[in-house]
């Protein structure tokens, strides 16, 4: 009897921290990224800039893309020790996480596609292509479907025709 007396406050105690925990909790830690994008893009980007190609080829190669979500609704994302951040939120019905880029975020992803405009990295259908999808691509909420098992987020883009999907799987 005198050592459920000596349990009986930590397991009140266990009780008491798993009921408040909150669904998004469960999602808080460090994931791993990698890229998915049709062998069509790779191949229209070798047309309009062989750079960008092999940007692209190297994303998909080696992907260096690593997720954070971090407990007071912030996350980082770093794609070759570059870091871009934001707030994420779970959905209510606990099958997708929300990224929202911080305005300054939003800023710079416009500012890098004016500086590849300006230095000649574009040429003018491409850059056509870049600003009718700029606005889309770094403004809107990005919604990442969690996988059943909890372990997995993936992001699937619409760019003109093609398919482009992210995932992150925690490390």
């Amino acid at each position: 009897m005198s050592r459920i007396r000596l349990l009986l406050p930590a397991i009140v105690a266990a009780l008491l921290l798993i009921g408040c925990s909150k669904p998004e909790d469960q999602f808080v830690g460090k994931y791993t990224g990698s890229v998915e994008i049709p062998e069509e893009v790779v191949n229209l980007a070798k047309q309009f800039s062989p750079d960008q190609a092999a940007t692209i080829d190297d994303a998909i190669n080696n992907p260096n893309l690593f997720l954070e979500l971090k407990k007071d609704g912030i996350y980082t994302i770093t794609s070759n020790g570059t870091s871009t951040d934001g707030t994420w939120s779970l959905s209510e019905d606990q099958k997708s996480v929300t990224l929202v880029l911080s305005e300054e975020a939003q800023q710079n992803a416009k500012d890098q596609v004016e500086t590849m405009k300006a230095e000649g990295d574009v040429d003018d259908s491409a850059s056509s292509m870049l600003n009718s999808q700029l606005d889309s691509l770094v403004s809107d909420k990005m919604n990442y479907t969690i996988s059943e098992d909890k372990t997995k987020l993936t992001l699937a883009r619409q760019i003109a025709m093609f398919e482009i999907k992210i995932h992150f799987t925690r490390s």
